[in-house]
């Protein structure tokens, strides 16, 4: 979708459509909105005096002025009667573009008052709302039209530029993470990966085929083993900060599909476990963003990458094997693979990087769902600072974030008879287990985990987010590691 920013009145706006916010009970147009009314003829006021239309949150109204408006459409979309915050912005700016969709191909919008810095969650919203999967429909409807353009009526150029820009790496997590597991297997994941960073002067080393294990991944070589491609590990260099500056690591999950392995999943929801790679995919989108923003930081991706399958050679429950620390790990359920690939990704950032901080993401627990539903990311963390500060960054970006307890008690879940650490608990709670499993291999770094299984995908649409994968936690990390 084309972005720009017009200083023109918003009757003036050459666009199809034309989205304006009215807060809850509105009766009489005023600034902006007054002047778009006198130049419409009054159909805003007319629709305000109407008992169809009150402002509420997420209603929207759809009218066509006569005269005076390039755009034929025009769709008021309530703010309901609380203060705005971007993340309301954003859905209401949702709703509008819902409403024009298949009517329209570009769209305005006019910036509401009351809001600062409203440019961003103006474009975040109208991109991320006109996403649309559709790679392997060979026929289009006639009345799919999609958006092709979004001009902001009072915008600022830089900041609608900068968010187009995160927009379009969120809609890159959700292409990849929307494509099934016979167009993405390792081998295809690993060179869409390695094209998408290194397009931003990203360096990029890849660990693949036999180095995986010589070079002591033998948790994440385990998991892969079972499957016709081998595992990869793609370390993604960013650096903003010159040689001597602290190094700040990302590390994502990268199954490019989870039969579960020996432990098979039920067949019901199966197609899913396509997703499992969005991890990698989210803190790629994230580097290549800090990239492109020339942010001044030294980041490291670090994104393991394999298939859980089973086969004759597959990892079996009650093996031990040997992970990139050292640590001897007793596998009790293949399909608790997530946590194996992501200890050695976050031993080798340890050992190599000694990052400052250290956040890894991946599509981990069902269990985290049962916590908290679809709706928020659970944050498992050993610092109370880093924790702060990715919590602000979720409310502000609208991706929630619910710190869950790490407490010492729990690793009683995690003690092995016969290796250092088994990868699974006795107990329920399993969210939490496998983060203090992923804890074992952080030391005192400063470490982050957010289980993303919950809102990184979607069984229905829902405000800006598209049926599918969500392309959750691109717009978090960005704003955190621009913040801090």
């Amino acid at each position: 979708m084309n972005v720009s920013v017009a200083a023109l009145p918003a009757h003036q706006v050459e666009a199809e459509g034309l989205i304006v916010g009215v807060p809850e009970g509105t009766t009489t147009p005023a600034g902006a909105l007054a002047a778009l009314d006198a130049a419409t003829g009054g159909v805003i006021a007319e629709v305000l005096g109407s008992a169809t239309f009150a402002g509420k949150d997420g209603q929207v109204e759809v009218v066509y002025p006569l005269r005076g408006a390039k755009a034929k459409r025009l769709a008021l979309v309530g703010l309901g009667k609380d203060a705005l915050t971007p993340e309301t912005w954003r859905q209401a700016v949702a709703a509008g573009m819902d409403a024009l969709r298949g009517k329209v191909r570009t769209v305005a919008l006019l910036l509401p008052d009351g809001l600062d810095a409203a440019t961003t969650p103006t474009v975040e919203g109208a991109v991320l709302a006109g996403y649309k999967f559709e790679a392997y429909h060979t026929k289009k409807d006639d009345d799919d039209r999609r958006f092709t353009g979004l001009t902001v009526v009072g915008g600022d150029e830089a900041a609608a530029q900068r968010a187009a820009q995160l927009a379009a790496a969120v809609c890159w997590v959700r292409d990849l993470s929307n494509m099934p597991g016979n167009v993405l297997p390792v081998p295809e994941l690993l060179t869409r990966a390695c094209a998408f960073v290194e397009e931003a002067g990203i360096t990029v080393k890849v660990i693949d085929g036999d180095d995986v294990l010589k070079q002591g991944f033998g948790l994440l070589e385990a998991v892969g083993r079972g499957s016709q491609y081998l595992p990869a590990f793609l370390i993604a260099e960013y650096r903003g900060a010159g040689d001597d500056a602290p190094w700040t690591a990302l590390v994502g999950k990268g199954i490019t599909f989870d039969t579960g392995g020996v432990c098979i999943k039920p067949r019901a929801g199966m197609e899913e476990m396509k997703t499992d790679m969005h991890g990698v995919a989210t803190v790629l989108g994230a580097l290549r963003v800090i990239a492109e923003r020339k942010l001044p930081l030294n980041v490291v991706a670090l994104c393991p990458m394999a298939e859980n399958m089973p086969d004759g050679d597959a990892y079996k429950p009650g093996d031990i094997f040997k992970a990139y620390n050292g640590l001897t790990v007793e596998v009790l359920d293949t399909d608790a693979e997530g946590r194996l690939i992501l200890a050695d990704a976050l031993a080798y950032a340890v050992k190599h990087y000694q990052p400052k901080a250290m956040v890894d993401v991946a599509t981990l627990t069902g269990s985290i769902i049962m916590a908290l539903g679809y709706e928020a990311t659970g944050l498992f963390s050993n610092n109370d600072e880093l924790s702060r500060a990715l919590l602000a960054s979720g409310t502000e970006t609208g991706e929630r974030l619910w710190r869950m307890p790490t407490w010492d008690v729990y690793a009683e879940n995690i003690r092995s008879d016969i290796a250092d650490v088994r990868h699974i608990g006795k107990a329920k709670g399993d969210a939490i287990t496998a983060a203090m499993f992923l804890k074992r291999f952080v030391g005192d770094t400063p470490w982050a985990h957010l289980d993303i299984a919950g809102p990184s995908w979607l069984a229905e649409a829902k405000t800006y987010h598209a049926k599918g994968s969500t392309g959750v936690g691109v717009r978090l990390l960005v704003d955190w590691l621009e913040r801090n």
